[in-house]
């Protein structure tokens, strides 16, 4: 382990008066790739560490896994260790040294903060939580851990096979047990902890905050070991013994909690769980869901797209034949004429790839009812060979831009939508600011945002904020609103989400976080899908999955009377519990 070969990870939340001696103090170390990960802060601690040297990654959700695991992607090939540390000062800069003279016959280097000295710079919850999770993982799984303490060291090789899940407080637990299962070779080693020279912690610096990290670290532990119980590699649970400790005999480690845990199991406003399908929520909520006065028609204009991302639900990719042609269009564009729908929204696929996408937006702007139309872009396609007159062309005819930019930071929109995307995003949205987006009043450009892991979009309105921060500084770019769009549980994202093992813990959020307020607001009751040979749905993830309307037979547009949509039943199935999940979600972002 050399530190050329070294990618140092700082996770760092609100660290501005750490993060820089910790940068510098690296680079004394000899350290040349230092990656922080900010988690989410409201302070400075992004442009400070910038300012030190370091790469910046910034996350717009909170949580320590997630951090960890955002720093350890898209690393260069020269980089053979990852090593975690502390942002605010606290760690034993001298044991990296022992840590590089290890490497050579290990997997995975742990700090264990075992001097009687750091143990008091604990609070009770912590000492506690260190003392029982050990306890645990020697009883199940037969190894001896003196600590979960952060600063650690692991081969990326290595790192690869434990296919980290947790993106909470049980990242650390997580690895340990999954090194176990993998058979690294591990190693611990002392090293010191010492207070840390400002700011607050935010775990051991209040009582909530070290009780919800011990509990998320114990429902990990019972989390993994269910998983060997359902693989057939360890009994079941009814067998456990948990003797060691009094009035625990047959007890799950999700059972077991901290004295101080007592009357705090559950965060403050917290919605509990609806059992059931959505349609049982609802009706258990005294709600229905049917349609109002349509008043945007959205078309999918096919699968064809010049990009594959992770998150899409409708699988477009570059080999997709799918594609609206132009009879269809014409059939669209003759009965829009007999309706009052002043919104029409194309979506895709990257729309600007269908032959007839100019033909399409010149016919629209001869219909005097049709007053807003928007492209769905990608931004990736203005750079195109062969695309290059498109922002002229969609400012000619004052097309609406909402564009899809996961994050203002290179690593978290190559990882959703492949390598070199966040570059082509940027140039795309500078040449829309060139022809007049966002700084012609008349001609406007939103942003979406969709999570790049299994967790829902933060507030709206904050992330708007640090977006127009980040890219006016960086880029010089102007936008109008930024959409956060939560990512809905079908085809590709789902697939996803299968994979790797979360597809059953992302449902179990959405279903907890169901929010009735945002039923009022969701995109169906006014808005009417349709699928590039014509097909009526009720919204864009419907038509993913097939949810065609019928009247005996399936349905196309010209099939319906634009007169008598209002108050029809919309179809709906648990996918729904993604656009009402938190504060909502739709085309245009929140709802509640």
């Amino acid at each position: 382990m050399n530190n050329n070969s070294t990618l140092v990870i700082l996770p760092a939340h609100n660290e501005e008066e750490c993060i820089t001696e910790v940068v510098q103090r690296l680079k004394k170390h000899d350290f040349s790739h230092i990656r922080v990960v900010d988690n989410g802060s409201t302070d400075a601690t992004a442009r400070l560490a910038r300012a030190a040297g370091a790469e910046v990654i910034s996350l717009p959700g909170r949580g320590y896994g997630l951090a960890c695991w955002a720093g350890g992607q898209s690393l260069s090939s020269g980089i053979k260790w990852l090593l975690y540390c502390n942002a605010d000062a606290s760690d034993d800069f001298k044991a990296y040294e022992e840590f590089a003279r290890l490497a050579p016959n290990h997997d995975l280097i742990l700090g264990a903060r075992t001097h009687p000295e750091d143990r008091r710079h604990m609070s009770t919850p912590q000492r506690f939580g260190n003392w029982l999770a050990p306890f645990l993982i020697r009883r199940l799984w037969g190894h001896d851990f003196a600590d979960l303490g952060p600063q650690r060291a692991i081969r990326v090789e290595a790192y690869h096979k434990l296919k980290m899940q947790d993106r909470g407080f049980g990242w650390t637990i997580e690895m340990q047990i999954r090194a176990l299962e993998e058979n690294l070779r591990i190693i611990e080693i002392p090293v010191r902890t010492y207070p840390r020279p400002a700011g607050k912690s935010k775990i051991s610096g209040n009582l909530r905050g070290s009780v919800m990290a011990g509990s998320i670290i114990l429902a990990t532990l019972a989390r993994l070991r269910l998983r060997q119980v359902k693989a057939g590699l360890v009994s079941s649970p009814e067998k456990w013994s948990y003797s060691g400790i009094p009035g625990t005999a047959g007890v799950p480690p999700s059972s077991l909690k901290s004295p101080d845990a007592v009357g705090n199991s559950s965060d403050a406003g917290q919605r509990p769980a609806v059992p059931g399908g959505f349609s049982a929520t609802l009706e258990q909520h005294g709600l229905t869901l049917r349609r109002r006065t349509t008043e945007i028609l959205q078309i999918n204009t096919g699968k064809l797209c010049n990009l594959t991302c992770m998150h899409c639900h409708v699988n477009a990719g570059p080999k997709r034949k799918e594609i609206i042609t132009r009879p269809v269009i014409d059939q669209i564009l003759a009965w829009l004429e007999t309706t009052n729908i002043h919104t029409v929204d194309l979506t895709g696929g990257a729309p600007e790839m269908i032959p007839d996408f100019r033909y399409f937006i010149e016919k629209l702007r001869t219909l005097p009812q049709v007053r807003t139309i928007i492209d769905r872009c990608n931004l990736t396609i203005l750079v195109e060979p062969g695309y290059e007159e498109m922002a002229a062309f969609l400012a000619k005819h004052h097309v609406t831009i909402i564009a899809s930019m996961p994050c203002y930071e290179p690593a978290n929109v190559n990882a959703q939508r492949g390598e070199g995307v966040f570059d082509a995003s940027i140039k795309g949205l500078q040449i829309l600011n060139q022809v007049g987006y966002s700084r012609d009043p008349s001609l406007q450009l939103d942003l979406v945002y969709n999570p790049n892991g299994a967790f829902l979009p933060p507030a709206q309105e904050e992330l708007q904020a640090d977006y127009k921060r980040e890219l006016k500084a960086h880029f010089d770019i102007d936008f109008g609103r930024l959409f956060a769009i939560t990512n809905m549980p079908i085809a590709r994202y789902k697939s996803w989400l299968k994979n790797n093992g979360k597809l059953d813990d992302y449902m179990t959020l959405l279903r907890d976080s169901f929010n009735p307020a945002a039923v009022e607001g969701l995109m169906c009751r006014d808005t009417l899908s349709i699928g590039w040979m014509g097909e009526v749905f009720d919204c864009d993830f419907n038509q993913q999955l097939g949810m065609q309307w019928k009247n005996g037979k399936p349905l196309s547009l010209w099939d319906i009377d634009p007169a008598r949509l209002e108050n029809r039943e919309i179809a709906i199935g648990d996918h729904c519990f993604g656009c009402t999940a938190g504060r909502g979600s739709s085309c245009q972002g929140t709802v509640a």
